[in-house]
């Protein structure tokens, strides 16, 4: 854990860092050849199975009823009831439920057994046998009992959701041909004469109407398959429920924040959606948003394993969970990088913040110098050093930012301009910058959200200009001009030429044939000496190591014996004398430090 100087709400002594043990900084993982350690919130550990990205972590889901209790679903403690302040038992039973669902009659439950209707009395009847759907479909990760006395079931490994009688026969099948993909969260209207479906992968929810499920399908919120932060856009949501007046309550989840949706329209809005705003309410991966009768919220955190109960404006009560989360850890860092032998540069991603920090964990500078206002920083996804300063790809603002050493704003450039174009044209969503000279200054950007990389100088004019491409995350200058790109969402690996000429130079496929599994959603690189090149395939939780006769061979195996499994790992990096390895392992929130030599050794025999 990074503890930050002088911060109030930090237990330790104002200033005081976590001491490193003899030999290693911070945290030993590993007491064999390869030395590793973190810096981070630590939530792998060595041995441990990788989660299913599909269970999320912590809280699944949190809802109130008739009787005032409210109910919890939690990825390690099965479902709790919470009635005025404390945990009363539920029965052995409530240990392996899944999910839960509130109904007249009581709660709505899934487990590794099928899907039971459980009464105040603890009296349980049998919905749904599991046996009676595929193995690889269960469990649902949300269900419901429709007012026609049908189930219906979110089934995301299979990307449908299922209208099916008590008897097992399925009644309808929702999927692709309906818009959509991973369906993760369902929900009951009021009445029983319909149902809502939150998918996560489409980033929209929809409507089903009907007591039996038999009626049109609806989108009611979210631009189906993508995803974003602006106006009538969502990211991930996990679920979605009516409330008493008729609005829509979305859980936007890997938006941290919950909005009320009506008339097509957002009315109200929980968490931090803008850094300009200062608004000091933090959600983290909200699963599940539930209205109360008395008009206040409950959310389920699913990644900060918090219950909230949100009421007017940033007011918020923590029943269950950590009071805080965001005062000194790391919380999902993205771009990480040596700046120096025992210096690193993190882009702090979810917290809005970069840190100048040590390999031992001491945190040097914390930047921005004001973390609210115009010059606050919204998901910084890469951060680097210049001759005026700090360089930051500052992404939901759409812009970079140059900060000099106090922290306080030097230049910003919002927009770039191809060389004699009339027009400039806005940054989308910039994700890494490097500079590739210093006199004249100029910069390479790659913005994702565009689909663009350019070479631009201090004031946005391009004499290189790359379009069309897939959702790129990262570019590299080559020596002879031109760049290789992490062309995200092709899954590939490309080479651009002095002369615009693209040229795959890893795909999918080749992947594959090397290690059994394809490249999904390369987001960073990395090279080596020697001609070698690393490369972050986040979809795979894992690293992987391009040979320069271009054999391919997977790091995971290695890694995941020394600092536990890795949860969509986002960026690597090496250090100047080519010694560390450095990961920014996002989902996991930690930096991942291991030592590169004796690491590729193991991996390759030499």
């Amino acid at each position: 854990m990074i503890r930050i100087p002088g911060d109030a709400r930090d237990p330790a002594a104002p200033g005081a860092t976590v001491p490193a043990p003899a030999g290693l900084p911070l945290e030993t993982l590993a007491t064999g050849p390869v030395p590793a350690w973190e810096l981070g919130r630590r939530l792998s550990v060595p041995g441990q199975v990788r989660r299913d990205p599909l269970d999320g972590s912590g809280f699944a889901c949190g809802f109130g009823t008739a009787d005032g209790a409210v109910v919890t679903v939690h990825r390690d403690h099965g479902l709790r009831i919470l009635t005025h302040g404390r945990v009363r038992p539920a029965g052995a039973w409530a240990a392996r439920v899944t999910s839960a669902a509130a109904h007249p009659d009581g709660l709505v439950v899934t487990g590794p057994a099928g899907v039971v209707l459980r009464r105040p009395d603890g009296t349980g009847t049998p919905l749904l046998d599991a046996r009676r759907l595929p193995a690889r479909a269960w469990p649902p990760t949300g269900a419901g009992l429709l007012g026609g006395g049908d189930l219906v079931l979110a089934l995301p490994r299979l990307g449908e959701v299922l209208v099916v009688t008590p008897g097992g026969r399925i009644r309808r099948r929702l999927g692709a041909g309906d818009g959509l993909a991973e369906p993760v969260g369902v929900s009951v209207d009021p009445d029983g004469g319909g149902f809502l479906v939150a998918d996560a992968r489409a980033h929209g929810v929809f409507h089903v109407a009907g007591a039996s499920g038999a009626g049109p399908v609806r989108r009611v919120h979210g631009r189906i398959g993508r995803a974003g932060k602006g106006p009538g856009l969502l990211n991930a949501p996990r679920h979605a429920c009516v409330t008493a007046s008729g609005a829509v309550l979305v859980a936007d989840t890997k938006n941290n924040r919950v909005l009320e949706v009506a008339g097509g329209a957002v009315v109200r809005t929980w968490g931090r959606t803008d850094a300009h705003t200062g608004s000091a309410l933090r959600l983290w991966h909200p699963n599940t948003a539930v209205a109360c009768p008395d008009g206040t919220v409950l959310v389920a955190e699913g990644r900060g394993d918090r219950l909230l109960r949100l009421g007017d404006g940033d007011t918020s009560t923590v029943l269950l969970g950590r009071c805080d989360i965001a005062a000194t850890e790391l919380i999902q860092p993205r771009g990480a990088h040596f700046t120096g032998p025992d210096r690193v540069l993190v882009a702090d991603c979810h917290n809005d913040r970069v840190l100048d920090v040590t390999p031992a964990g001491r945190v040097r500078r914390v930047l921005p110098a004001t973390p609210a206002g115009p010059e606050a920083l919204d998901w910084p996804r890469f951060a680097t050093t210049t001759a005026e300063g700090t360089l930051v790809a500052d992404g939901r603002r759409g812009r970079l930012l140059c900060l000099d050493r106090s922290g306080a704003p030097r230049w910003r450039l919002t927009a770039w301009r191809p060389r004699g174009a009339a027009a400039p044209r806005p940054f989308g969503d910039p994700h890494h910058v490097v500079v590739t000279s210093v006199s004249p200054f100029r910069m390479l950007v790659t913005d994702s959200e565009s689909g663009t990389v350019g070479r631009v100088d201090r004031s946005g004019v391009a004499d290189r200009w790359h379009t069309g491409l897939s959702d790129p995350h990262m570019s590299l200058p080559l020596p002879d001009g031109g760049v290789l790109v992490c062309d995200t969402g092709a899954d590939r690996l490309l080479r651009i030429a002095p002369d615009g000429r693209r040229t795959t130079w890893l795909d999918a496929e080749r992947v594959r044939a090397h290690t059994g599994t394809p490249l999904h959603r390369p987001r960073s690189m990395a090279r080596l000496r020697g001609g070698a090149l690393l490369v972050v395939d986040t979809g795979h939780h894992r690293v992987l190591l391009v040979r320069p006769d271009g054999r391919v061979r997977s790091l995971s195996p290695a890694l995941d014996r020394l600092v536990g499994s890795l949860f969509f790992p986002r960026h690597v990096a090496v250090d100047p004398g080519g010694q560390t390895l450095l990961l920014s392992d996002f989902d996991n929130s930690r930096l991942v430090f291991v030592g590169l030599r004796a690491l590729l050794e193991e991996v390759c025999g030499g």
